[in-house]
């Protein structure tokens, strides 16, 4: 006497591939299908080719997961990129203020040695006469 095994109802609105079945490895996981399948298999061909599916499906769902965890690594990278490309443009703005800034106080630095130089020129000068005047009347 044999017994035959009952189908396992899941509930519905269930995927068989859902992400908590995968967690074991591929292999694993088109075995746990082809067990949901069997009792549903009449002949040797059907467990055959049940096998085959149970592989190909476990592999697509593999992919999948890979994709979805390869496009969430992709936008992130993109984020990273586009706050980096800001911080860039941020970064190139105030090089170019302090660029700037720094070329005004070289300009600002030179205005005054200029007019040191000529208040040292006039200071001399005004000293020059003040040394004439003094020894002319005799000081």
């Amino acid at each position: 006497m044999t017994k035959e095994k009952t189908p396992q109802h899941q509930p519905e609105g269930q995927d068989p591939t859902d992400s908590s079945l995968v967690e074991v490895s591929p292999i694993e996981f088109a075995d746990s299908l082809l067990e949901e399948w069997r009792p549903f298999l009449q002949t040797e061909g059907e467990r055959l080719l049940a096998r085959e599916v149970s592989y190909n499906r476990a592999a697509a769902h593999l992919a999948q997961k890979g994709l979805q965890e390869v496009g969430t690594s992709c936008g992130e990278v993109l984020s990273v990129i586009a706050a980096q490309k800001q911080a860039n443009i941020d970064l190139r703005r105030g090089y170019d203020e302090l660029c700037k800034t720094y070329d005004e106080m070289k300009s600002l630095i030179h205005e005054l040695t200029v007019r040191q130089g000529q208040h040292i020129s006039n200071c001399d000068k005004n000293f020059r006469d003040l040394e004439q005047f003094l020894k002319r009347f005799g000081a």
